[in-house]
């Protein structure tokens, strides 16, 4: 007689109910993201919404990730872990819960893809999949498609995905979409469409245009195969751009989207002088990616750009492009001799005089006046910016807008200043506008990020240039000194430590003492006991949290 296994049950896939693995009444991923999304627009209504397991994945951790940080540094800055064994684990658990579907045998699988990052094991185990022809491919679509709709965390999710790129057909389009509209799954949605979509080059341009962070930057990287003329298009008039760094997308997108032949066209439409503008600027910035160095067209849509708005009208932000493709030329350290495009000498003057006529247009000063009485931030800063390329000194208009409201990120850009006069103005109304007594809680090892730090980040960007002062703001650096932030601990040190002992007041001392005696942090009590002894609290390079 056949024994009947223990474990089977079959029956789960014959009525559609598989045993749930998580807590019943969580919020799924794929119900949060639907709930967020704009209907018209295709947009997450709020693109900076925590998903549903956002405090279990946090729990403990001092800094949060943006949304698909983690796989954008991976990606750009560095590799995954190999986790092979990992991915044989996970292939494993896998084919045991498709097997036997209890909630025992999902509970393990599904544990394990919460337990670390997907991009550690994801392309080891899909390959596994692929090549195991005992997986039941019927049961593995329902599986994967399952989890990805009900799962509350966002590992299952992202895993899930993936499988159902590789196995799934177009009844996982509408679904892998839906999920790739939130950053944190942009990757994973963009290579599940390209792997199981008819259509999907115009998927993922569709997913592109729903996100601007580092799920922009997944996307559009996995279009540059493209040969449609409307993704070129989009390419080089918004899609390089993005909320972390428009230099990501810069050089492959000018590229792709053939820039140098859009701007060789007689009259360019606005959009593209705009995006050729900041794609240019990008390049000369450089950073995280490759610079205006690696673009052999580079000259020539330099070139291009500038002739363009000989004749046109131009706004403060064109300005500061056209000052950085000044300086950019005109900067000795330029590395020319590793440049793909053709920079000779004579190129360049003829640049430059394109980018002097523009600068010494004298109608700048009227438009930098009216920037700075705008009340649009953007507006606002940029006409400081300007300001100060043109030799003009915006410091009143700034330390108005700083009055007018305390939260405004200007306190740096009032203490860049010589003028103990203005110091003196700066710390007076940091005295008046800042809640001191609930930054001066007493010592901690936190490090002061977000928004509930808004006072703790006001005070250091004075402190730490307080230095410069002798004797000036000692009150604020006496509450630096209390405050639970490490970093406003350490730039009160550096104050004091610049100070000529004469200029210290006469309770600084005192208050040292008990801040030294208080302090639970080694370094920075190392550091305030030099201090003390009347040494160099800097004996040697040191880490400034």
């Amino acid at each position: 007689m056949a024994l009947i296994p223990f474990l089977s049950n079959t029956k789960a896939w014959t009525d559609g109910r598989l045993p749930e693995p998580w807590n019943a009444g969580q919020t799924s991923i794929h119900d949060f993201i639907l709930a967020n999304t704009d209907g018209v627009t295709g947009r997450m209504a709020d693109p900076e919404a925590a998903l549903p397991d956002d405090d279990r994945v946090n729990e403990g951790k001092v800094i949060r990730f943006a949304a698909g940080a983690i796989e954008g540094v991976f990606g750009h800055h560095g590799s995954p872990a190999d986790r092979h064994d990992q991915a044989e684990t996970i292939h494993r658990l896998l084919k045991v819960a498709l097997r036997t579907p209890r909630r025992s045998t999902i509970l393990a699988f599904y544990t394990a893809l919460r337990s670390d990052s997907a991009l550690d094991y994801i392309d080891t185990l899909l390959e596994k999949i692929i090549g195991d022809p005992s997986i039941d491919r019927e049961r593995l679509v329902r599986f994967a498609t399952w989890i990805a709709r009900k799962a509350p965390d966002r590992g299952p999710v992202k895993a899930s995905i993936a499988i159902a790129g590789i196995i799934g057909g177009p009844e996982t389009r509408d679904l892998v979409v839906a999920l790739g509209r939130h950053e944190e799954f942009t990757l994973y949605a963009a290579v599940a469409l390209a792997n199981a979509s008819a259509d999907a080059e115009q998927d993922i341009w569709r997913l592109a245009q729903a996100v601007e962070g580092w799920g922009r930057i997944h996307a559009v990287e996995r279009l540059m195969a493209t040969t449609d003329q409307t993704i070129k298009a989009w390419l080089v008039r918004d899609g390089f751009r993005t909320t972390i760094m428009d230099e990501y997308l810069a050089l492959p997108c000018a590229e792709t989207g053939g820039l140098v032949d859009e701007l060789r066209a007689p009259d360019p439409d606005g959009a593209l002088i705009a995006g050729a503008g900041d794609i240019i600027v990008a390049l000369i910035n450089g950073g995280p990616a490759e610079d205006m160095r690696a673009y052999a067209d580079g000259p020539e849509v330099v070139e291009l750009y500038l002739q363009h708005l000989q004749d046109k009208e131009a706004d403060l932000h064109t300005f500061l492009i056209v000052d950085s493709i000044h300086g950019y030329l005109t900067d000795p350290d330029t590395d020319w001799g590793n440049a793909k495009g053709d920079w000779r000498t004579d190129r360049r003057r003829r640049i430059e005089d394109l980018a002097r006529r523009i600068i010494g247009r004298t109608d700048w000063p009227n438009k930098v006046a009216q920037g700075l009485g705008a009340a649009d931030d953007r507006d606002f800063r940029q006409a400081k910016r300007a300001a100060l390329q043109l030799g003009l000194d915006p410091w009143d208009a700034v330390f108005r807008r700083q009055q007018a409201d305390p939260r405004s990120s200007f306190w740096w850009d009032l203490m860049q200043t010589e003028d103990v006069a203005r110091v003196r103005r700066v710390v007076a109304h940091a005295e008046a506008a800042l809640p001191l007594g609930d930054v001066a809680t007493g010592p901690g090892t936190v490090l002061g990020v977000g928004g509930d730090y808004w006072a703790h980040s006001a005070l250091d960007f004075v402190v730490q240039d307080l230095r410069r002062f002798p004797g000036e703001g000692w009150r604020l650096v006496d509450v630096a000194l209390r405050s639970p932030v490490i970093r406003n601990r350490n730039m009160a040190v550096n104050a004091l430590n610049a100070w000529p002992r004469d200029r210290w007041p006469a309770e600084a001392c005192l208050a040292l003492q008990r801040a030294e005696q208080a302090e639970p942090e080694p370094d920075v009590k190392t550091r305030m006991a030099r201090l003390l002894a009347g040494q160099d609290a800097n004996p040697g390079p040191i880490e400034l949290d």
